[in-house]
């Protein structure tokens, strides 16, 4: 059987499946937030307004209020008890100046 997105198994010949969002490597521009609710968490404040919860990366690199360009994926998978937006994993991750 092969793989298909969505609910029915069976699709028409025709149809061709387009990805989740979530396979799609995203750049993200904004201003890191540190939480220290529950179980601590970091927030990206992009500078279109968008806000997404940080997970993986280098923690070493994390500095609350610093500039930064991540890139990664959203991680529809996953929850979180921060519950401010979008799970985003990154994968790579630089610091820019202010």
């Amino acid at each position: 059987m092969g793989v298909w997105w969505g609910n029915s198994p069976t699709l028409p010949h025709s149809h061709t499946p387009t990805l989740p969002h979530f396979f799609l490597r995203l750049t993200l521009r904004g201003i890191l937030k540190f939480h220290q609710l529950g179980t601590r968490f970091w927030e990206l404040i992009t500078d279109s307004g968008d806000h997404y919860e940080l997970i993986g990366g280098d923690p070493g690199l994390y500095q609350d209020g610093a500039r930064v360009v991540v890139t990664g994926q959203i991680r529809e998978d996953l929850m979180s008890v921060g519950n401010i937006g979008p799970i985003f994993e990154v994968d790579t991750f630089k610091q820019e100046e202010k």
